[in-house]
Formats: C-alpha cells, sequence, structure tokens
C-alpha cells in the first residue's frame, strides 16, 4: 500500500507580444513596468493587469462559393468569391476569442473553406495543418454557435484533387488547405457547414514551479526542475523498546514505553519507508504506537481504519526496513491490560497499540517487525 500526501492532478494557449512601444504603461510599487505584451512583467503572476490592452486578431480566408464571416459573435465580413482571399482585422481584449465561418456552396453542392488566424501579426491557425484547431459540423448547431465549439467536431479534409490544388495560391504557399466536412464528393448531402476556432490571446502568466507539491505550471508535472525536500516526522513509542528506521537509516532508539519520542527528518519527493523493530524486555508480547505527518500533516495513525502500517512477528530478514514485501497488515487485539490509558499524546490523537498478531499471548511474539510506505509529493494526476 502507498500514502499519496498533497497530490494535485491542461490547455494549450497562444500568448503573443504586443509591440513595446505601442502599450500603456503600469509601475508597480517595487518599479517594475508592466506594459501590455502578453507577459507578467512585474512578477505577480498576473498579466497586463490594470491596462486597457488591446491586441489586432486577424483572419484571411475564402470559401466555396460563399462565406459568413464572425468573431465572438459579430459578423466581420462575407463574400461570393470563392476565388478571392479577404482579410478583416479587429482589435480584441486579452481573453478568450472564437472565430466562426459559415460556408455555403451557391450550387447546392458541397461547401468548404480555406484559412489562416494571427493576433499581432503571428500566425497561430491554419485550416487543415496538422495543428489546426477548427471545429466543424455539417449539421446546423442553431443559435449561439459562433461562440462555442460544443457539439462540434474536428474539421475533415477529404482528397479533393479537383478542387483548391491550385487556388487560392497566397493561403496554399502559407500550409493552409481546403476543410470539407465531412466529404467533398458528397454533394448532396454537405451543400452548408459551419466552423469555429477558440483561441486565446494573452493567457494569463505561467507561474513558476515552487517547492509545495503542486503542479504549479500546468504542466502534469510537479516541483520539476527542483531540488525539493519535505518534513517528515514520526511520534512513537514502543513496549517495551524500538529501533525506528527511516529509509534503512536508523532514525532513534528508547526503552521506555511511557515516554512518547519525536523524530522529523527531511526527505526529497518519491516513495520512502518508515520501520519499526519493537521487543518486549520482559519476553512477552511487543507492539507500538505512531503518529506519522508529511509537511506538518498527519498522514497515518497506528490501528487508525486508514493506517498503511504493514507487521510481521516472524524476522523478515536483511533490507526489511524498505520494503514491506512479505508483511501483512497490522493487527490490534483487544488488550485490557494495555494501552487504555497511555500514552494519553498519541492515544487523544485517535492512535491506539498495534500487536502483532495477539497480545495476550506472552510467548509467542516478543519481537515484531513494522513498515509503512508513504509517497511524499508525487506527479500530478
Amino acid at each position: 500500500m502507498t500514502i499519496a500526501v498533497l497530490f494535485t492532478a491542461v490547455t494549450t494557449q497562444v500568448s503573443i507580444a504586443k509591440e513595446v512601444e505601442e502599450a500603456p504603461e503600469k509601475e508597480d510599487a517595487a518599479g517594475a513596468i508592466e506594459i501590455c505584451n502578453c507577459e507578467d512583467d512585474d512578477g505577480d503572476g498576473l498579466v497586463d493587469e490594470d491596462l486597457d490592452c488591446e491586441y489586432k486578431a486577424t483572419i484571411e480566408l475564402t470559401a466555396d462559393d460563399a462565406y459568413d464571416a464572425y468573431l465572438d459573435g459579430a459578423l466581420v465580413g462575407s463574400d461570393t468569391d470563392w476565388t478571392d482571399i479577404e482579410t478583416y482585422s479587429t482589435a480584441v481584449p486579452a481573453g478568450t476569442h472564437h472565430y466562426a465561418v459559415y460556408a455555403e456552396d451557391t450550387q447546392g453542392v458541397v461547401a468548404g473553406f480555406l484559412a489562416a488566424v494571427y493576433v499581432d501579426g503571428a500566425l497561430i491557425d491554419l485550416t487543415d495543418d496538422a495543428a489546426s484547431n477548427w471545429m466543424g459540423t455539417s449539421v446546423n448547431p442553431g443559435t449561439g454557435w459562433t461562440t462555442t465549439t460544443a457539439g462540434l467536431n474536428s474539421t475533415v479534409s477529404a482528397p479533393c484533387t479537383e478542387w483548391g490544388t491550385f487556388w487560392p495560391q497566397p493561403l496554399l504557399s502559407l500550409g493552409a488547405d481546403w476543410v470539407w466536412e465531412e466529404d467533398c464528393q458528397d454533394e448532396a448531402s454537405y451543400p452548408e457547414n459551419w466552423y469555429v476556432l477558440e483561441f486565446e490571446v494573452c493567457p494569463e502568466a505561467i507561474p513558476p514551479e515552487i517547492c509545495n507539491c503542486e503542479d504549479d505550471d500546468g504542466d502534469g508535472l510537479v516541483d520539476e526542475g527542483l531540488r525539493c525536500e519535505y518534513p517528515v516526522a514520526m511520534r512513537i513509542t514502543a513496549d517495551d523498546e524500538y529501533d525506528a528506521y527511516v529509509d534503512g537509516a536508523l532514525w532513534g532508539s528508547d526503552s521506555d514505553w511511557t515516554d512518547i519520542e519525536s523524530y522529523a527528518t527531511s526527505v526529497p519527493a518519491g516513495t520512502h519507508h518508515l520501520a519499526v523493530y519493537a521487543q518486549d524486555t520482559q519476553g512477552v508480547v511487543a507492539g507500538f504506537m505512531a503518529a506519522v505527518s508529511v509537511n506538518g500533516v498527519v498522514v497515518d495513525l497506528t490501528d487508525d481504519v486508514n493506517s498503511n502500517w504493514m507487521g510481521t512477528s516472524v524476522s523478515p530478514g536483511g533490507s526489511w526496513t524498505t520494503t514491506t514485501a512479505g508483511l501483512n497488515p497490522t493487527v490490534s487485539a483487544t488488550c485490557p491490560d494495555w494501552g487504555t490509558f497511555w500514552p494519553a499524546g498519541l492515544l487523544s490523537m485517535g492512535a491506539d497499540w498495534v500487536w502483532e498478531k495477539d497480545c495476550s499471548d506472552p510467548t509467542t511474539y516478543p519481537e515484531n517487525w513494522y513498515v509503512l510506505e508513504l509517497e511524499v509529493c508525487p506527479e500530478a494526476l
């Protein structure tokens, strides 16, 4: 079993910088200047905050045979000549935006379109490119379709040698290609098609990774590129004495079961093992009680319903301190003569004594071995 501690479970966005000489400015208390450039200039995790920034969104397109083009639900242009490429530019604020195209074949056959999209002059999408994010449908999506990709599918480009292999060259030369929904050869089914591209202008700054067991930059990795360590602590006592280990190294020992000892260390992210060898010096039954915390949070209490300590009353041999192999879930039998009143510090936390396997058998279990496997700062989900 493994305990996962402080785990957290990304969209690709396009960030385009606006030229500095055109940008308003904002100075923070530390003297850093925030300008309209899609960057976190003052290092506070926000992009272009407190500025009235706008960026230029542009679409170049044509359609077979006619189209209406929209930006965020507003009509930006129409045309009925598929051999012409039109260009439409609009100032937009930072955030999520949608280009939409309604394509219609005026001959009642198949409809398709061809487009390139830019933000502040930087190309961000080409139809039928491997990285294109246009979505489409041949079924009328109803009202509001110009501002959402809900219900649409990835656009399809079927081999259509009689269309678009020679014209319009300016877009073809960029790498764009015609998109048909869903088959350019099916002249009866697809005389109208709807297409939507969702794109992000100037997203929030990607926060830096810090040692906190979280995926700060949203890339699915935790604390990558850092050499982080996290505090692990254990409060423990045993009847009558014990040796405690962390990852195979002796952590501490004691021979007074009425005392609670505390041990602390720092470990890197990953899988670790805490181990306890308990021995009764009277030659009768041996048991122990413990509370384990990571980053100051209690993650395991002996004999709790969620405890993951494993144990054995048979010597597991060498290297047992770094593996739970061959061990079984710990057992706590009813023991009215032990531990119902002491040690109060651990009992009050909800911990209880663990005996392997029977505290009433004074001759069979004078020694016991226990191991807890725990995960410190696992990868993000």
